[in-house]
């Protein structure tokens, strides 16, 4: 048994100088059988079916002069009563016009979905397709506005810019496509900012930065309902360019707590609303912080706080802590602070920061590897005398950087291998003249062991324990010391209570992290105080030492998401509030 479902098709062709029509009929199955014939929309034929075997009709026989023919169909018919049809508007060379409603969709209209639709007509004698976005779309005809009707929904996958291309093609074959220009934005502004959750009882007016990032180039923020930005729809080139925005905000503090609603809305509507909390505290804090929007503006900001001015300065990786380690020593034997830097890109702040405070000459830690080529003609190319001091690996480099020391008689050890315990140790190391040397856990590497003998040193003070600095190590070193806690954070703490003496202030930065720490670290040696690690909160190890040491005030290093607002009212209350 053979199944034919397949309608037959046709194609048609007039000559109207004989007033002859002929027909060419295709059938994937059982073949055409017969066909019935409309001139002018009249079926001729009647019940009276053309075999289809007769393939040229005159069509004069039914009555018809070739001036008066407008129109031809053909409604074939195979062996299995499959029926297809085909027609053709004589004489029709007239293109279909399209016509798209004024907001379906707008031209270079911005849309908050990827869900468009598309919706207008077409005019046109006998419209056969109509694609949007080469998809077939169905339409209807409307016969007292003799235009088609169509509507559809075009779905993307990705916001930008869109060009949605419609096309109509009639019977005769006459094609003709427009596009509709849009843009889609279904992505949400990503909103944050620099506000301190907690300020000083005297802070009656703070000022503090929204960041605002949009894949697109316009945005608005407003604070309480007040516009404080607005950079409405631009031009084409422009508006395709991402937001990435830091938005200056004043506001006024009542005492308590301050509630402020900062709404960023885009171009395309996408909202979102961000409560900033600010406590202006009841009486004075303790706890205070000092934070970029990264780890290199930090550092600018310790820069900032502790030197008007430097003639040198040392830099730094700031996303590897390898070569950095034994760099605070050197930066406060140098009299200027510790800067960080990409590998490959010397960062605007740190490049500013670099100028105002006049630094003639720029003390690079690592290889090329670490600080590229780059970073250095950025800093030459401003006059600026550039030093660097690298070994093969992290070892050697910590050497170096201990042979501009000359001769000394007591250093430090640490792990190279982690970062804790050297920036716990390095502000009073800095302070009392010591370098930093780095090991192994399991043995003391040749360059480290030959910095020793060669600077002459008699006493050396081991940091950690020893799962960073194991026994075998410790006895290598000349009268060596262990100084350690059951793990980074009581070591810190054991570390202070060795070296530090009386102070009225700290800086505290996260363990889990050494960039800040290392930034302040200098400064810190500075001023004679230390630098302690904390995790999520503070143990009552390091509130108790920081109260017998009589530290009234600590610097905390970082942003919320480094060291949370929670950690900062601890140490308030144990500094006393």
């Amino acid at each position: 048994v053979y199944v034919d479902t397949v309608a037959p098709t046709a194609e048609i062709s007039y000559n109207a100088g004989t007033n002859v029509a002929t027909f060419k009929f295709a059938d994937e199955g059982v073949g055409t059988a017969f066909y019935a014939l409309y001139i002018n929309g009249v079926d001729v034929t009647g019940k009276t079916y053309l075999d289809a075997s007769k393939t040229t009709v005159n069509l004069g026989d039914y009555g018809y002069e070739a001036k008066d023919v407008k129109s031809i169909d053909v409604v074939p018919v195979d062996h299995a009563y499959n029926v297809g049809y085909e027609g053709n508007v004589i004489g029709d060379d007239n293109l279909p016009i399209i016509f798209l409603g004024d907001t379906t969709p707008s031209a270079l209209g911005l849309y908050n979905t990827k869900n468009v639709l598309v919706k207008g007509t077409v005019q046109d004698e006998a419209l056969a397709s109509l694609t949007v976005e080469g998809k077939d779309v169905a339409f209807t005809y409307d016969a007292e506005k003799k235009v088609y009707n169509f509507e559809t929904t075009v779905v993307f996958t990705s916001d930008g810019y869109k060009n949605i291309k419609i096309k109509a093609v009639d019977v005769n074959g006459n094609a003709f496509e427009i596009a509709r220009p849009i843009y889609v934005d279904s992505t949400a502004p990503v909103v944050g900012h620099d506000a301190p959750s907690v300020v000083n009882n005297d802070v009656a007016k703070l000022d503090f930065n929204v960041f605002v990032k949009d894949n697109f180039n316009a945005a608005k923020v407003t604070v309480d309902g007040d516009v404080v930005f607005n950079r409405e729809f631009i031009d084409e080139t422009k508006f395709l360019t991402p937001t990435d925005e830091k938005v200056a905000v004043s506001v006024d503090l009542a005492k308590g707590v301050n509630t402020f609603n900062v709404v960023v809305e885009d171009a395309a509507g996408n909202k979102v609303t961000k409560e900033v909390k600010i406590e202006r505290s009841a009486s004075e804090l303790r706890a205070e912080r000092i934070a970029g929007k990264d780890r290199y503006e930090t550092a600018v900001k310790v820069s900032q706080k502790g030197w008007e001015a430097a003639e040198t300065v040392v830099l730094a990786k700031g996303d590897q802590y390898a070569d950095a380690l034994a760099g605070v020593p050197l930066a406060h034997k140098l009299g200027g602070p510790l800067l960080l830097t990409r590998t490959g890109a010397l960062p605007s702040s740190t490049y500013e920061e670099i100028k105002r405070l006049g630094a003639s000459k720029v003390v690079v830690l690592g290889g090329e590897g670490a600080i590229s080529k780059d970073v250095i003609a950025k800093l030459t190319q401003s006059g600026i005398a550039v030093e660097r001091i690298s070994g093969k690996d992290r070892y050697e480099t910590a050497a170096k950087i201990a042979s501009e020391f000359g001769k000394y008689d007591t250093a430090v050890i640490a792990s190279g291998l982690n970062f804790p315990d050297a920036l716990s140790v390095s502000s009073y190391a800095a302070e009392l003249g010591m370098p930093i040397l780095l090991t192994r856990n399991n043995a003391l590497p040749a360059v480290t062991k030959d910095a020793l003998a060669k600077a002459g040193v008699t006493k050396s003070y081991v940091i950690g324990g020893t799962g960073a600095i194991n026994e075998s190590v410790l006895k290598a070193l000349p009268k060596g010391h262990r100084i350690s806690g059951v793990d980074r954070y009581a070591t810190s703490v054991a570390i202070s209570k060795f070296f530090a003496n009386e102070t009225k202030s700290a800086y505290v930065a996260t363990g889990a992290n050494f960039a800040d720490a290392l930034a302040s670290g200098a400064l810190a040696a500075k001023e004679g105080s230390g630098v302690y690690i904390v995790g999520k909160k503070v143990t009552p190890e390091l509130g108790k030492h920081l109260q017998e040491l009589g530290v009234e005030h600590v610097d905390v290093l970082g942003g919320k998401l480094v060291v949370s607002d929670s950690v900062l009212a601890e140490l308030d209350k144990y500094l006393g509030n």
